[in-house]
């Protein structure tokens, strides 16, 4: 199994289909296939055709079919083009995404909700980035800075060597009391 996560293809789900009708367990399906086997879990709970009580099992082109919807799906300011007009009239007048999210939650003529989050990334995606979208924030860079991070930590452990000359005094003053 691989540390980088690569998606299921229609082969490997083809295989999935053929070794569940079989009845193999999930533990050797994702053994077989080289993956983990909650990603083998998650495929056979999220892609079933629930459709027709009849029909309720995975099918591997259905799965792809989906995957490939979910994987083409944009974000609420691209499905929503009045709702992204509104943030971009925003960010002109020079509003950050938090107050903006922080005003469509208290405006009532609004039906959507927005994170100042999606805001940000939609600002610094690849369409944002062409439509030059990180000139109306606050601080105009056209890299986003990264936040959120754990911030590195020196070492709480002292040298080595004072540490060894600290335990000698101590265990001498301790023996050499009396």
């Amino acid at each position: 199994m691989g540390l980088c996560y690569r998606h299921l293809t229609l082969d490997e789900r083809r295989q999935i289909y053929l070794l569940s009708e079989a009845k193999v367990p999930i533990r050797q399906i994702a053994e077989r296939l080289g993956r983990h086997r909650s990603s083998i879990r998650r495929e056979l709970q999220r892609n079933r055709y629930e459709e027709a009580p009849y029909l309720d099992r995975y099918s591997p082109v259905t799965a792809h079919g989906l995957m490939a919807t979910r994987r083409r799906r944009l974000g609420k300011l691209y499905r929503y083009p009045e709702f992204a007009a509104y943030v971009v009239a925003r960010l002109n007048d020079a509003c950050s995404p938090e107050q903006i999210a922080g005003r469509l939650r208290c405006d009532e003529e609004i039906s959507h909700e927005l994170c100042h989050e999606t805001i940000y990334q939609c600002v610094y995606s690849l369409i944002g980035r062409t439509d030059q979208l990180y000139r109306l924030l606050p601080q105009g860079r056209r890299r986003r800075s990264v936040c959120y991070t754990r911030k590195p930590r020196g070492l709480n452990i002292r040298d080595a060597k004072t540490t060894v000359i600290g335990l000698r005094e101590v265990i001498e003053s301790c023996c050499y009391s009396g």
